[in-house]
């Protein structure tokens, strides 16, 4: 007796409007239409980092004060591979804090709109998780402060002891560098490859790769590192 009760309960909901409804697949994923989406939003990154570009400038005007070409010119002189290291290590610290700290609130309004966006198609949704992990990395970058110039000084003055490399980014940065950095970078290119396949005209799907998303800013002219030759 309880069990049929059970099914005619379970009879009566599915006569209660909705419940047929409820049932109804959703429409399928349009992934040419996230593909076109995926580029608007990065070219909407590109437009927000150009109009950035004066802050960019700025900061990187810090790196261009006698002080800092001075000692930074002195870690290049030196000839042994942990001088060299340590160097590669600094200047991608003074980068970061150049060129991402200025974008910070760019970058995380794109990755927001990226999650934001239906998509099934593997490769784009790989390359939108590549985004999301760098623009993580990218959020936990420090602005480079007025007393750049002195801790480079005061690593000079140490010889440039590893134990004296000022701390100017929090060690995650450091994952520019390594192969995780390289996996990001494989993927964007991936779902970049994909998006021209979906139809997005190629120079749009290499600024989402992030090839162009600087066009114009070159690192070495950000900071005078060509002094350094």
């Amino acid at each position: 007796m309880l069990r049929k009760g059970v099914c005619l309960a379970i009879a009566a909901l599915a006569l209660l409007p909705g419940a047929a409804s409820a049932a109804v697949a959703p429409p399928p994923v349009d992934d040419r239409a996230a593909a076109r989406e995926f580029a608007y939003a990065a070219y909407r990154l590109r437009v927000a980092i150009k109009a950035r570009l004066p802050e960019i400038e700025r900061a990187a005007a810090l790196v261009r004060r006698p002080v800092c070409v001075a000692a930074l010119r002195g870690a290049a002189a030196g000839q042994d591979r942990r001088r060299a290291d340590e160097l590669t290590g600094v200047l991608v610290d003074l980068l970061a804090g150049a060129m991402f700290a200025p974008v910070a609130e760019p970058l995380r309004a794109f990755a927001a709109e990226l999650d934001a966006i239906p998509v099934a198609d593997p490769e784009l949704r790989s390359g939108r998780a590549a985004w999301r992990a760098s623009v993580a990395l990218y959020l936990q970058v420090r602005p480079l402060g007025d007393d750049v110039c002195a801790r480079l000084r005061g690593w000079r003055q140490a010889g440039y002891a590893a134990s004296a490399r000022p701390d100017l980014q929090p060690p995650a940065v450091r994952r520019i560098l390594d192969g995780s950095g390289r996996t990001v970078d494989a993927k964007l290119h991936i779902a970049a490859a994909r998006m021209v396949a979906l139809g997005v005209p190629d120079g749009q799907a290499r600024r989402f790769a992030g090839d162009t998303l600087f066009a114009g800013f070159s690192p070495e002219d950000l900071l005078g590192l060509g002094a350094l030759g």
